[in-house]
């Protein structure tokens, strides 16, 4: 991966209009290796149910990634996107005009991924896989730099699972699996209970 493809001169700005598809939010997406560790849940989007392994010749391949349907998406991730202000945030709190950050340490702004449909008509969650997943998988190591811009001294720990949250298809975000699982269990247990009386 060479730098000019990775940094940016301007923050990315991404369309928040825009939402995941009913099929999209399906895909269990585990960052690791090759698109074969996206697997998709049932229907119901039950974290602890069966899952299939994704393919290209997996029935969601072909259906829309977003709602609305788009033919062109410029996608970025969230702890990346934003990893320069949280730096200058944190650097900032008890400021001292004696003791200023070091502008060699201020972390860069980085190129987002533009996606554009393969049947010219609409983005397929194939199409999104298919480009997202390796671009994530390159940056992971930065991604999770980012995330946990305000330790020092975090070293990756390899062990982990990290998967992908569609919540917001132009920003997803990198999880932690047990915080992701938890997150889906409980929207699939409101599924289930129904709209909440208020």
């Amino acid at each position: 991966m060479e730098t000019n493809d990775l940094y940016s001169d301007e923050q990315f700005e991404p369309c928040l209009s825009i939402a995941p598809s009913d099929a999209a939010k399906r895909l269990y997406w585990v960052l690791h290796g090759s698109s074969g560790s996206v697997n998709v849940l049932n229907r119901q989007c039950n974290p602890d149910g069966p899952r299939e392994t994704y393919a290209d010749r997996h029935p969601i391949a072909h259906e829309p990634a977003t709602a609305p349907q788009v033919a062109i998406l410029t996608v970025g991730e969230d702890s990346l996107n934003y990893w320069q202000d949280e730096w200058w945030t944190i650097n900032q709190e008890g400021y001292d005009e004696d003791v200023q950050p070091d502008p060699d340490e201020e972390p860069p702004l980085f190129k987002p991924l533009t996606i554009v449909a393969s049947n010219g008509s609409f983005i397929t969650i194939n199409d999104y896989v298919s480009a997202l997943h390796p671009w994530l998988i390159q940056r992971l190591d930065l991604i999770l730099r980012a995330k946990f811009v305000w330790d020092d001294h975090y070293t990756r720990d390899h062990s982990a699972s990290w998967l992908v949250g569609l919540g917001r298809p132009a920003l997803v975000r990198v999880e932690e699996k047990d915080n992701w699982h938890e997150m889906f269990r409980r929207r699939y247990e409101q599924s289930k209970n129904g709209p909440s009386q208020g």
